[in-house]
C-alpha cells in the first residue's frame, strides 16, 4: 500500500491541472509563479486511510506590488476551487530563494486519501 506517496502525487496531479502554476515538491526548484507543495500533516490514519493537511504555497515573482498580489490570488482561487479539497486556511508568507524573496500565499489543503490495497 503507498499512502502518503499516493496522496501527494495525486494532489500533484489536482493542481497540475488546476492551472495554477508549475507544480512542485522540491525546494531547490522553487521559482516565480510556481506552487509548492510541502508534506503534509496527518490529522488520522487507520492503516490505508487517511485524513491529510498538505500545506500549498502559491508563490509570485517579486516585488510584492498590488500586481503580483492579485496575480497570485487569482492562482489561489484555481485552487479553492478545486471541489475535492477542502481549503481550511490560507496565510501569506515570503519565500526567501537564493537573495530573493518571493511573495506567496499558502493554503492548508485537506482531503481524506485512501491508499490502493493493490499498492497501486
Amino acid at each position: 500500500m503507498i499512502l502518503l506517496t499516493g496522496a501527494y502525487a495525486w494532489l500533484e496531479g489536482l493542481l497540475e491541472t488546476a492551472g495554477a502554476g508549475r507544480v512542485t515538491g522540491d525546494i531547490r526548484n522553487v521559482s516565480p509563479n510556481c506552487v509548492l507543495i510541502s508534506p503534509p500533516t496527518i490529522r488520522s490514519i487507520n492503516g490505508r486511510i487517511a485524513e491529510l493537511d498538505f500545506p500549498v504555497s502559491v508563490l509570485s515573482a517579486p516585488p510584492a506590488s498590488e500586481q503580483s498580489v492579485v496575480e497570485m490570488l487569482g492562482r489561489a482561487d484555481q485552487i479553492l476551487a478545486l471541489t475535492p479539497l477542502l481549503v481550511v486556511d490560507g496565510k501569506p508568507e515570503t519565500y526567501v530563494v537564493g537573495q530573493q524573496e518571493l511573495p506567496a500565499y499558502t493554503l492548508t489543503c485537506r482531503f481524506t486519501y485512501a491508499a490502493d490495497p493493490e499498492g497501486d
